[in-house]
């Protein structure tokens, strides 16, 4: 994702806590980094299955809150009482994984494109600014040639490798640039 047009905008919240949403599996590394890293405040971790991922992390992880998602649903598939504190609380989304399977076209990852602008659409409810983060895999820029893969959102759309996944990881990537 580039760096933000207006650093400014971010200034006004350097003395908040951070309040990050993970979407899907993160795995317990990277939820460990994120909860011992100074200023991040709460987790919260919306992943598919009937715990949303609870028996899979350590119980040491107290300040992390689980729940059941289905992302491509509006608000999430959460109840208002579980929406509302997304809402009201959350500053930074990490979404970080998806469906991977390299043998599907392009248009069976519409339900991930539809995550997305749910989203993207809780990003802009709030008053004030969230920081989205994409994780994406580097088949989605693979045929990048002119020198190291810069921070700027590349357009060229002969840029990711040729399958599908690739593909949808990379126009997810135009699609949050869009949003900006």
């Amino acid at each position: 994702m580039p760096v933000p047009n207006k650093p400014a905008e971010y200034a006004n919240q350097a003395s908040m806590p951070i309040n990050v949403l993970l979407t899907r599996s993160i795995g317990s590394g990277l939820l460990q980094v994120l909860l011992n890293r100074d200023g991040i405040a709460h987790v919260f971790c919306l992943k598919c299955g009937e715990d949303g991922g609870k028996a899979k992390q350590y119980k040491i992880f107290t300040t992390s809150r689980f729940a059941s998602t289905k992302p491509e649903i509006a608000h999430l598939n959460q109840k208002e009482h579980k929406y509302k504190p997304l809402n009201e609380n959350i500053n930074l989304i990490v979404h970080a994984a998806w469906l991977v399977n390299f043998n599907l076209v392009l248009s069976a990852f519409h339900s991930q494109f539809v995550e997305i602008v749910h989203l993207l659409s809780l990003a802009v409810s709030t008053n004030y600014t969230i920081r989205f983060v994409l994780i994406s895999p580097i088949a989605a820029v693979e045929k990048h040639t002119a020198g190291p893969v810069p921070r700027a959102i590349i357009s060229n759309l002969k840029t990711p490798m040729p399958f599908s996944y690739a593909s949808a990881k990379f126009l997810s990537r135009l699609l949050v640039d869009a949003a900006d």
